[in-house]
This record gives structure tokens, C-alpha cells and sequence, in this order.
């Protein structure tokens, strides 16, 4: 007899669904120079709200990857190497999709970013499926997690470029070494490899180590989600201490490895772990223990970020899409040529002069219209997976 699905938690649901909204916001404003400064992302070292929402979604990806597979795990049926081929063949199929997307619509290859948040997404994904598979015990995920920062620290602490170069220098640094040597690579081979920052890129291979931390910190708070030693509200009691654990360590660490997303150094990791532990606290303990999804108005409030995380990567593959698109179709106004996005801007939302309230009211009507393919899903039942 097949074990029964354990129940949808709707803390993560909520929470999934409230990250992409946050992101396709963050990512398409009317005007990139016209933004609210806690929804641009730091230039550098520190961090705005803009800086948390990438790492929660792949903290999230370490919970669901707790959800889809421990049960899997458990169940002699299934051998590890059908499960490996599974986390192999969704991890291919997001790199072809961010191939995909980098490329259309010319598909020109000579400028195509390799790296990005689906080409993370699927490189962690499959780390942390086969770091699950070794161990499901929380506190070897936590030392493991905990060696990974400390050797990312050591690897950043190598000198490049002159002795006398300040720690994390933007260009003098492995990490830019190795998103320099791979996009040579690409260039010489394939005639592509375009980096986010022409010397460095935000998702580059070298930071995925510590990337892969903040994985497993979802994978640890869902391990403990799931455990039954301890009481609903022991464990949000414990995701509140935690996170402001990870908060006060990271902001400590902070004097010695700044807080830096563009190389997502080890104090990064514990902050932004922080902030995602205290958000899963207020949520689950507001939904999934006191049940406020009973109350017609949070209900209401809350629906469209459910509908939003119910089918995740494909609404923000979705508005990958049509940024792009609305990006590369060019229009006509006299005598010059601009992109369809920018027109419809400065038509409909800032027909005199940019402003943030007007480049904020394009980017949530930007996510609304996003929203939609998602309520044609919903309303169908119909979820799908990469």
C-alpha cells in the first residue's frame, strides 16, 4: 500500500510564492535607474532587502528537496541511482532552459551569459539532492554547511593581482579569476561565455561553495520540520532563535569578510540564512499552527502567493521570457529606434518624466500580468515541473 503524501506545509507554500513575486519585482522596474533603494540591490559589500530574495528562493530549494526526497530515500524501491538520474535530468533540463532563454530570440551565441539564477538553481539542486542522499542527519548537513564556509573564506583570502590588494576586490580575486578563466574558455571553444559584470559575475562557479550553504540550511530546516521529537511550537521557536543566531554571527563576521552578494562570502550566507529563518518562523507559525488561512480575509490576502509558488520556476521563466522579448522588439518613433518594453514605459506609466513611484507601478504591473499564466494553471489544477 503507497505511504499516504504528507500534508502541503503552508508556510513554504506562502513563502515560495512571496520570493518569486519578490524577484520578478526586483528584476523589472520601469526605469533600473528609478528604484526604491530597498529594492536595488547593493553596489558592493553590504546588503538591501533585494540582496535576501535569491538566497530564500535557494533556501527553499533545499526544503523542497528535503519534501521530495527523504520519502524517496526511505523506500528500498527506489535505488539510488534511479534518484541520482532523476536530480540529473532536472538539473539539465534548467541548464538548457537558461541556454535557452540567454540565446533567444536571435540566438546569437557570442554574447549569451552562461551563468545566472537558473544555471545556480540547477547546479545546486543537484549538489544538495546528492549531499541529501549521502546523509539526512541535520547535524552533519550543518557541519559540512559550516566546513563549506570556512574553506570558501580560506579560497578567498588567496591574493591575485598585486600583494597589497584589499580583501574581496572586485576584480582581484579567485573567484573573478575563475568566472574570467571559464568565459576564455567558452570564447575559445564556442564563441560564448558573456559575464554579468564583463570581469565577474554574481553566479559564478567559485561561490556556488558557499551557495550550496545556504541549500542546506533550508534542507536542515525542513529536516526539522518534518521531525516528530519536537512540538509545532518548539520548532518555531527554534527557527526564530536560530535565525537571529545567523543574523548577530553574520553581522560579527561582517569586520572580517564583508557581507558581499556579488561573491556571496560566508557572512552573506549566515545573514541572508538569518532573514529566511525568521520569515519561515512568522510564517509557520501563523499558518501552519494557528491556521490563519481560516480567516477569509488573510485567506484572500494570501491566495495569490500561493497561486504564485505553485508552479514557481515556470512563472519566472515566464517573465524571463517576456522581458527579453519585450527587450529585443524595436520600435519606431521618428527618427530613432527603441525596445518595446522602454516605449510602453514612457507611454503608459511615464509619459513626462521617470520617476520611482512610476518605475515601482510598472514592475507590479509587470508581475500581475506574470501572474496570470499561473491562475490559468491553478484554476486547471495543473502544476508543473522542470
Amino acid at each position: 500500500m503507497p505511504a499516504l503524501a504528507p500534508p502541503r506545509v503552508q508556510s513554504i507554500d506562502i513563502l515560495r510564492g512571496a520570493t518569486i513575486a519578490l524577484m520578478i519585482l526586483v528584476n523589472d522596474p520601469g526605469d533600473p535607474h528609478e528604484v526604491f533603494p530597498p529594492l536595488r540591490h547593493a553596489d558592493w559589500s553590504g546588503y538591501t532587502p533585494a540582496d535576501l530574495v535569491f538566497p530564500n528562493f535557494l533556501f527553499l530549494t533545499g526544503a523542497s528537496l528535503v519534501f521530495s526526497l527523504q520519502s524517496r530515500i526511505a523506500n528500498p524501491a527506489n535505488s539510488r541511482a534511479e534518484i541520482v538520474r532523476g536530480l540529473l535530468k532536472r538539473s539539465l533540463n534548467l541548464i538548457a532552459l537558461k541556454l535557452f532563454i540567454a540565446a533567444a530570440p536571435t540566438f546569437r551565441l557570442r554574447r549569451i551569459r552562461i551563468f545566472g539564477v537558473l544555471f545556480r538553481s540547477a547546479l545546486l539542486s543537484l549538489a544538495g539532492g546528492l549531499t541529501l542522499l549521502v546523509t539526512l542527519s541535520p547535524r552533519k548537513l550543518l557541519t559540512f554547511s559550516t566546513t563549506l564556509l570556512a574553506a570558501y573564506y580560506a579560497l578567498l583570502r588567496i591574493p591575485f593581482g598585486t600583494l597589497n590588494q584589499p580583501l574581496l576586490d572586485p576584480d582581484n580575486n579567485l573567484a573573478a579569476a575563475l568566472d574570467r578563466a571559464i568565459a576564455n574558455l567558452f570564447h575559445g571553444h564556442l564563441h560564448a561565455g558573456a559575464l554579468y559584470n564583463v570581469t565577474h559575475d554574481p553566479e559564478g562557479l567559485l561561490s556556488s561553495i558557499p551557495a550550496l550553504a545556504t541549500v542546506l540550511s533550508g534542507s536542515i530546516a525542513a529536516l526539522h520540520m518534518r521531525s516528530a521529537a519536537f512540538s509545532p511550537q518548539q520548532k518555531a521557536r527554534h527557527f526564530l532563535l536560530a535565525g537571529l543566531a545567523c543574523l548577530a554571527a553574520g553581522h560579527a563576521a561582517d569586520r572580517a569578510f564583508p557581507i558581499n552578494k556579488n561573491l556571496w562570502t560566508s557572512s552573506y550566507v549566515l545573514v541572508a540564512t538569518g532573514w529566511s529563518l525568521l520569515a519561515l518562523a512568522a510564517l509557520y507559525w501563523l499558518y501552519d499552527i494557528k491556521q490563519a488561512l481560516t480567516n477569509p480575509i488573510l485567506r484572500a490576502l494570501t491566495k495569490p502567493l500561493q497561486i504564485f509558488g505553485a508552479n514557481a520556476l515556470p512563472v519566472y521563466v515566464v517573465s524571463l521570457l517576456a522581458h527579453k522579448t519585450a527587450r529585443t522588439i524595436q520600435l519606431h518613433q521618428g527618427e530613432h529606434r527603441t525596445s518595446l518594453r522602454t516605449a510602453t514605459y514612457r507611454k503608459l506609466f511615464a509619459p513626462g518624466h521617470s520617476n520611482r513611484t512610476r518605475s515601482l507601478a510598472f514592475a507590479v504591473t509587470y508581475a500581475a500580468l506574470c501572474f496570470l499564466p499561473n491562475l490559468f494553471l491553478w484554476r486547471r489544477k495543473i502544476f508543473l515541473k522542470i
